[in-house]
């Protein structure tokens, strides 16, 4: 039985995508220059064609990948990953990979959606292809800023995770989480499946585990069945494959020279989204992840804890690449290094940096994937789309703002709206009248007449909003039920997909959410989903 109803609106019609990704999207002759393949079918078998062209270390990777699932022999759904693992070893396999920062509990709803995005894309091409196409997520477990993981939003409600971890986040021992379980529990015991999954997030996010492994066992809970890779590139073996682009880097400036000439080229048109640096690595010890800074012929440690010329650090990076860790602009060439992508799938802020990185790839002779944007999805509840209805808002209007729901409701009464239109009318038939009388006599007057109707118009246009505020103040009441709406279907003024975790569903539902948007989001469509209670 299905939960939902499914409805679509364009991104166009959203008003919140920025221009690049929608100019990206429809193939527009001003950034196409920034990548390879179209995003599409076509783009996509193209890809797998020359992809073999930059070989990769299929053994190192399978390896790897068998180390790191090790501990989750036995699980259900084990085989399923460990089939498409070993189908890795063939040159004839490929991967579509998505990623994310090791939020808890996986985040906002959007990482669920890269990875369903990823899963389904991987399904449709090799269905097409008849090539095996292996879906992977990259769990970003090197990335230090505890800040912007450490707490879950469930309903609007923030929930916070107490540590003082500073070094690479997958290395955080999950202690504390717990207390976090316990308050879910709590608060959502009367829903269905609460009761599951919290017994099954205790299992994956023990005291005793990493951040990383809690994370990859919680993900192959929800996607196992699916054959969903999970990949932690933290890996002497892995970054071993990356040494040279990481010798490049701190001795050509190669990242720092050819992304800021395509950045100046993009900017003529659009925001960039992320800048190189000098050096684009940072230093991993047990505790910390620090930048790398250069300053003339020396290279520091941000916290100055350690220098290096630069012959020592090219020793040090080949002796230990385990040390070192890329930033957002060196990452993607390492993700395509070691694995055999045909595409990667992000948000419009990854597509946008990638789009910033073509001629880096190119210069590194590094495969450059296919870029597809993940689904986009909102939930409405069968309470929330009654007040919807009862206010007048339409799916065409959904995406307007608090504002504007309101000036639309209190326009509903056609006394207000109907004399504002006809004064209107009335107005500009009678300065048509007047406008062709004039013409007759002094056509230099007619300029005058279209000042001065101006100026009419301008006072009817203040009449209205003075109106309009009477009557809000009126309906103190429904205005303010408007606004909590607006504020439920987009949290803190964005999507709810930025905020919201999936456990806030899972508890409701249980697994029959995930299957059923794996069933239902297309991510070769870009729309935007609206899933109704049904």
């Amino acid at each position: 039985m299905k939960i939902f109803d499914k409805h679509a609106i364009s991104l166009i019609k959203t008003g919140i995508f920025d221009e690049l990704i929608l100019d990206y999207l429809k193939n527009d002759e001003k950034i196409r220059s920034f990548y390879a393949q179209t995003p599409d079918p076509e783009g996509l078998s193209a890809k797998m064609i020359s992809r073999p062209d930059f070989p990769i270390n299929r053994s190192i990777l399978v390896n790897s990948l068998q180390s790191q699932y090790k501990d989750l022999t036995g699980l259900p759904n084990f085989e399923a990953v460990s089939r498409n693992i070993e189908a890795l070893k063939d040159e004839n396999t490929f991967t579509i990979c998505t990623g994310h920062q090791l939020n808890i509990f996986t985040g906002p709803l959007y990482t669920v959606f890269k990875m369903i995005s990823t899963i389904r894309t991987a399904q449709k091409m090799e269905a097409e292809t008849g090539n095996k196409i292996v879906p992977v997520f990259w769990m970003a477990s090197e990335d230090h800023d505890m800040d912007e993981i450490n707490h879950l939003y469930l309903y609007g409600q923030r929930y916070q995770w107490n540590t003082v971890w500073k070094g690479a986040s997958g290395h955080a021992p999950c202690t504390g989480l717990h207390d976090i379980l316990e308050q879910l529990k709590s608060k959502f015991m009367n829903d269905p499946y609460t009761e599951q999954w919290i017994e099954l997030l205790q299992n994956c996010f023990k005291p005793e585990f990493n951040l990383a492994n809690a994370t990859r066992k919680f993900i192959h809970s929800l996607f196992g069945k699916y054959g969903l890779v999970v990949i932690d590139a933290d890996n002497r073996e892995l970054k071993k494959e990356f040494i040279p682009e990481m010798l490049n880097d701190i001795t050509m400036s190669r990242a720092d020279k050819l992304v800021h000439e395509t950045i100046e080229q993009l900017s003529v048109n659009y925001k960039i989204q992320v800048r190189p640096r000098p050096v684009n690595l940072f230093y991993l010890s047990t505790t910390e992840r620090i930048r790398i800074d250069l300053e003339g012929d020396k290279y520091f440690l941000q916290d100055r804890s350690r220098m290096w010329n630069k012959t020592d650090l090219e020793n040090e990076i080949k002796d230990f690449p385990e040390r070192f860790s890329p930033n957002v602009v060196l990452r993607p060439m390492f993700q395509e290094k070691i694995l055999p992508n045909i595409a990667m799938i992000g948000g419009p802020g990854e597509l946008a940096y990638w789009l910033e990185l073509k001629s880096l790839f190119t210069a590194s002779s590094v495969s450059y994937p296919v870029l597809l944007l993940r689904n986009s999805a909102m939930f409405i509840d069968a309470q929330t789309w009654n007040k919807l209805n009862k206010f007048g808002i339409e799916f065409s209007g959904i995406f307007e703002s608090a504002d504007d729901w309101i000036r639309n409701y209190v326009k509903q009464d056609k006394d207000i709206d109907q004399s504002i239109d006809a004064s209107k009318s009335a107005l500009e038939q009678e300065f048509e009248r007047l406008v062709k009388r004039v013409e007759e006599i002094d056509h230099t007057l007619v300029a005058f007449i279209e000042a001065e109707k101006h100026k009419l118009n301008k006072v009817l246009k203040t009449l209205e909003d003075k109106i309009v505020r009477s009557v809000k103040k009126k309906n103190e009441s429904e205005i303010n039920q408007i606004y909590k709406l607006h504020e439920k279907i987009f949290p803190h003024g964005a999507l709810q997909e930025r905020s919201e975790n999936v456990l806030s569903f899972l508890f409701k539902y249980g697994e029959p959410f995930i299957d059923e948007l794996c069933a239902e989001l297309d991510p070769l469509n870009s729309d935007l989903t609206i899933f109704k209670a049904s």
